[in-house]
């Protein structure tokens, strides 16, 4: 399988101090907290719509948009969005039999088109499944299909430094080449549950918000 290298960056913006295994939690819309916006609501749409705000990247990954199986899936999803919106090319994207003659990542073949790289990594899916994953399991699953991967923890970061992969990532250039996913502490946003692991679609840098 050769694909041709392409980038996507992973910066993980983390309250953790040491990241240890994660899973994933999912919390009703009628929860989201006073601070944060739904992308449906007509603030978040504001936000979307603000000029500055470069929508490509979003409009892109919402095209391959998955809801992850199970709780400790929210790294695979993530992953699967992110390879669809790089690899264009059908013949570097695997056969799924419910897709024929359409081809795409899912949250199950992901695990096999690359399984001799990720046996390689030691990279187990029924670890994935019963303990979710870390920072270096998510960096080794999208290095198995060539992507360049950049991981930051936050420890070693800053919000500006935040803020500059921010504008890198969604305002230096129009057409999305390059994605981010953090691994963040739902509880510090007031959020039911642990880690969780998302994209981001967008940055609007006039309400700072992503």
């Amino acid at each position: 399988m050769m694909m041709k290298r392409r980038f996507a960056l992973v910066f993980v913006f983390s309250f953790y101090s040491l990241l240890s295994m994660v899973g994933c939690s999912h919390i009703p819309v009628s929860q989201v907290p006073r601070d944060n916006v739904t992308v449906a609501s007509v603030q978040g749409q504001m936000y979307l719509g603000t000029p500055q705000t470069n929508k490509t990247a979003f409009l892109t990954l919402s095209r391959y948009f998955v809801t992850q199986q199970n709780l400790a899936y929210c790294g695979v999803a993530s992953s699967v969005m992110v390879l669809n919106a790089l690899v264009s090319k059908p013949e570097q994207r695997p056969v799924e039999k419910s897709h024929k003659p359409y081809r795409y990542f899912t949250q199950d073949n992901i695990f096999t088109f690359a399984q001799d790289k990720l046996r390689e990594n030691k990279v187990s899916q029924d670890r994935v499944l019963h303990h979710g994953m870390t920072l270096g399991t998510l960096v080794k699953i999208l290095r198995a299909y060539d992507l360049h991967v950049r991981s930051d923890y936050a420890s070693d970061s800053s919000v500006d430094k935040f803020r500059n992969t921010l504008k890198e990532v969604f305002l230096s250039s129009p057409a999305p080449h390059q994605y981010v996913l953090v691994n963040y502490g739902r509880k510090k946003l007031d959020q039911k549950g642990g880690g969780h692991i998302s994209p981001l679609g967008a940055y609007d840098p006039i309400h700072d918000s992503v």
